[in-house]
């Protein structure tokens, strides 16, 4: 059985720097997320979310352009 190769995130950050980043509310974020629509996130449990700041840059440039 051959293990499958996951590459860990560059750099997580917490869900308020990601909205300021971005220059949304968390309010905003959490809708975004309902709606699917939010970048890519990870769960770390019901109320932690982190977002992988490299994909949250290369999410931002795609709805910017």
């Amino acid at each position: 059985m051959q293990a499958e190769n996951h590459q860990m995130p560059s750099r997580l950050i917490p869900e308020c720097h990601a909205c300021r980043m971005i220059g949304v509310s968390q309010k905003t974020m959490a809708r975004w997320r309902e709606a699917g629509t939010a970048p890519p996130h990870y769960l770390m449990s019901k109320k932690i979310i982190r977002y992988d700041q490299d994909a949250l840059e290369r999410w931002f440039r795609e709805k910017a352009a």
